[in-house]
């Protein structure tokens, strides 16, 4: 079966080592902007995250987009913010496929949550509102825009 290079992101990546440093594991999701993954950091033995992000993301992969991708990396990267998620790293694979390798946060998402619950408490809404408002003025506020919020 031949793979459009657009499908690459749906490909099974366990074991595959990035950067000499961090061994993908196991599939957390596939949403539009490509497949996140769980690996492991070998030196420190603890788990991140790994963002791939499909091709369209950064238009075909080209020099000027994939410079682009690392500058708003870099810029993110500066972010220290407790409602942000820490970015560690930023490359591209072997086949120039760019990721990000993040913080993992563990527990229940708010997804998850609003699943069972259907309805949440109003001053539970009111804060987890204005915790995601929070994160995202400082991501903004540096000059990064998040392009596909969801709970």
């Amino acid at each position: 079966m031949s793979v459009r290079r657009s499908d690459t992101y749906l490909l099974d990546r366990g074991g595959q080592v990035l950067a000499g440093r961090y061994r993908v594991t196991e599939l957390l999701g596939v949403g539009a902007m490509g497949s996140v993954w769980i690996a492991e950091q070998l030196a420190l033995k603890r788990q991140v995250v790994v963002k791939f992000h499909e091709e369209g993301f950064v238009g075909n992969n080209s020099d000027v987009a994939y410079e682009r991708f690392r500058r708003e990396a870099r810029t993110l990267a500066s972010v220290q913010h407790r409602n942000v998620t820490e970015l560690f790293e930023a490359g591209k694979t072997p086949e120039a496929e760019p990721y990000l390798i993040m913080e993992r946060l563990r527990g229940r998402t708010l997804a998850a949550r609003m699943r069972s619950e259907r309805l949440l408490p109003v001053d539970d809404a009111f804060g987890i509102a204005a915790e995601i408002a929070s994160g995202l003025e400082a991501v903004h506020a540096a000059g990064v825009l998040h392009r596909d919020i969801k709970p």
